[in-house]
């Protein structure tokens, strides 16, 4: 482990970088947009290259201050606490995740230069930090159990796009958010040493992080398959009614932003095809996760050979997704017939198409009480021995 300390500054290698970066993309539009500016900026508006590294860098610095410096994210440092008489009481010794002086002669350094570039305002760099940073804190929200702290950010993160027009709406929306991020740091310090009772427990994705993550083994297939797992209950329907709520939210607000001449491409077509089409393939998405490794118990021809056409412990499998993928036609036709606003009917199929794909049965459920085979995965087939 590195000597504790202080500073939240990168490392001095990652700063020269963004430097570089920097003037680097300056210099390099500069000299393109001297020889091609008249046919380059019916293109890309090649002139806001510099401000969109600016963007990137303090992006970068801002998820690093999260993902460098909270314990979640550390194994090593998780074990080194945990040794140690540290309590939430006494400061992180390598470093707070609040945002601290540094951070704000960060911020303000990267905003003086954004400012030098046309179009640019003081709002952009903070705006950036801040919901970077506060994005961030809701996966540690999330990871950590905190539900409703999480979901508000995300749908605070939403007005504050939403409103980007109105800069002190949105500054006082992700200073809110902020003080929902704090919160979460001081709950999720304070509950350090029982994370792994707590919150982490069965969480599978959370496995490759916990002590005893570099003992576990590979059993291969089927093993792994077939290896006893906790059933968990399937999304209550509060639950599935929010998270599809906030879906529908963000396809609002994202509507809304690629609706805006500001933001438009030159040449760019109607959102809607690709706002109704993500959700579309997370019903395809679902579909193969379930079914993937869990075969019919007969083939086709076998369902048209013995008469059962449909077996229900196994069809049911099918009833969400095909329910998403069909109402979704339905309502664009009924939209075009009646004339609705496209505004609010593809927000609504969204939530809609995420209602349906968080009903029943749980992976674990159907993994435990299926009637299904199990089968080889893709990738595992030809590697397969054949024994007597």
């Amino acid at each position: 482990m590195k000597a504790p300390h202080q500073h939240v500054l990168p490392p001095l290698v990652y700063l020269i970088i963004a430097v570089i970066m920097y003037i680097t993309t300056v210099l390099l539009m500069d000299v393109v947009t001297s020889f091609f500016l008249d046919e380059l900026e019916l293109i890309l508006p090649l002139h806001q290259a510099g401000l969109g590294v600016l963007g990137f860098i303090t992006t970068a610095y801002a998820a690093y201050r999260v993902f460098g410096f909270h314990p979640l994210f550390q194994l090593e440092y998780q074990d080194w606490l945990r040794s140690s008489p540290w309590t939430f009481e006494k400061p992180l010794p390598f470093g707070p995740v609040q945002i601290v002086p540094q951070d704000l002669l960060v911020v303000g350094i990267m905003t003086a230069f954004s400012l030098l570039h046309v179009e640019a305002t003081p709002f952009i760099i903070p705006a950036t930090f801040l919901i970077t940073y506060v994005s961030s804190i809701a996966c540690v929200a999330l990871i950590l159990g905190m539900f409703r702290k999480a979901y508000l950010i995300a749908f605070g993160l939403g007005v504050v796009v939403y409103y980007h027009n109105i800069p002190w709406l949105s500054a006082v929306v992700l200073l809110g958010l902020y003080g929902v991020a704090w919160q979460v740091i001081e709950e999720s310090l304070r509950k350090f040493r029982n994370w792994d009772e707590e919150w982490l427990g069965e969480r599978s994705f959370l496995k490759f992080n916990i002590k005893d993550a570099p003992q576990r083994k590979n059993l291969g297939w089927p093993h792994d398959l077939m290896a006893p797992v906790k059933l968990s209950d399937s999304l209550a329907q509060t639950t599935v009614v929010a998270v599809a709520l906030l879906a529908g939210w963000w396809s609002f607000v994202l509507l809304d932003v690629l609706n805006d001449e500001v933001y438009r491409l030159p040449n760019q077509g109607n959102p809607t095809p690709l706002l109704v089409g993500v959700a579309c393939y997370l019903a395809v998405f679902r579909l193969f996760a379930y079914c993937g490794n869990y075969a019919s118990p007969i083939s086709l021809p076998g369902r048209i050979f013995t008469g059962r056409l449909i077996i229900p412990r196994y069809d049911y499998v099918f009833i969400a997704p095909a329910m998403a993928l069909l109402i979704t036609p339905l309502l664009l036709l009924a939209a075009y017939y009646w004339e609705w606003n496209y505004d609010y009917v593809v927000p609504f199929i969204v939530f809609v198409q995420f209602y349906c794909l968080g009903q029943g049965p749980s992976f674990d459920t159907w993994k435990l009480t299926g009637h299904h085979r199990i089968r080889a995965p893709l990738a595992a087939r030809g590697d397969l021995v054949q024994t007597q």
